[in-house]
């Protein structure tokens, strides 16, 4: 654990007492000035070159480390080398004599480094000049490639029309969220083309993931209208968990169904806008879907 929790929250916290403190606090030190040869990195970059290893000591590294360790820590004992980094153990007293206890417990301190070398990356974004005359990077937006740095403005306007509150408050949202910009830093050389080729594979399996979830949500949302009538015929004495079972199981198929042929109808009706064929053809289906629906009802 890096942060402290407390024992007296837990259930039953008696044979779990932790210490009230963290002797050791976790702490990252970060370079407060990066460069790629002369661009300056910004922090966010920075920050996306996490590929931590961990930072092995030479045989005079660790003994001055030990050297300096200190005194023993108020009921821990000295600091010992392990393969893993370096460890304090918590000691108990048996029979007035200071016991340190073998396997890890409860409380233990181990204390390791972790460290990203320096390598190669490869950054996509803007390249400017900050306050200082340095060069630096930033994210390329394209609707203004030619604001000052510091004083980029990212906020868009929906393309649906406020009447379509529902549309227009969920895109609004998104374009909040995920701005349309390009600030690409990873470890390794890319060209430009497996640079852009990884970005169109994210950015396809986000569209992906946010659309089978808004799926299950609305399956779902249908399902949930159901369960008030489920639970009232659970409530029926001796046919109750039959009748419930019945409608739960009939509710189910209803609501996917339904929220399916919705999920396709709004797809199909975005999809007019930006891919017009595609769109027509999914609602043609649709609408041939619900057709049939409600013949075979009647």
């Amino acid at each position: 654990m890096s942060h402290h929790i407390g024992s007296s929250s837990f259930h039953n916290p008696e044979p779990h007492q932790n210490p009230e403190r963290m002797p050791c606090e976790c702490a990252d030190f970060v370079q407060p000035k990066a460069y790629l040869g002369k661009y300056l990195l910004s922090q966010e970059q920075i920050a996306c070159l996490n590929a931590y290893e961990a930072l092995r000591q030479d045989p005079e590294m660790t003994q001055m480390i030990v050297e300096r360790s200190g005194e023993v820590l108020d009921g821990y004992s000295p600091l010992n080398v392990g393969t893993d980094g370096y460890f304090r153990s918590r000691q108990a007293e048996k029979g007035g004599q200071v016991d340190q206890f073998s396997a890890p417990q409860i409380g233990d301190i181990r204390i390791k480094w972790e460290v990203v070398h320096c390598n190669p990356i490869t950054i996509v974004a803007q390249q400017m000049e900050n306050e200082e005359n340095e060069l630096t990077f930033r994210p390329f937006y394209p609707k203004s490639p030619n604001a000052k740095l510091g004083e980029e403005d990212y906020t868009e306007e929906a393309a649906c029309p406020v009447q379509c509150i529902c549309c227009w408050g969920v895109e609004k949202c998104f374009k909040a969220v995920f701005t349309e910009t390009i600030d690409y830093c990873r470890f390794g050389t890319n060209t430009a083309d497996q640079v852009f080729d990884k970005l169109e594979e994210e950015n396809k399996s986000s569209t992906t993931l946010f659309r089978f979830g808004s799926w299950f949500l609305s399956v779902f949302g249908h399902y949930l209208l159901f369960s008030p009538i489920i639970a009232l015929l659970n409530w029926i004495p001796l046919v109750g968990s039959l009748l419930a079972g019945i409608a739960a199981l009939a509710a189910a198929i209803f609501s996917l169904v339904w929220a399916t042929m919705l999920h396709f109808l709004v797809l199909a009706v975005a999809w007019i806008v930006y891919r017009p064929l595609f769109g027509i053809l999914m609602l043609a289906g649709v609408g041939a879907a619900l057709a049939l629906m409600f013949l075979t009802g009647n």
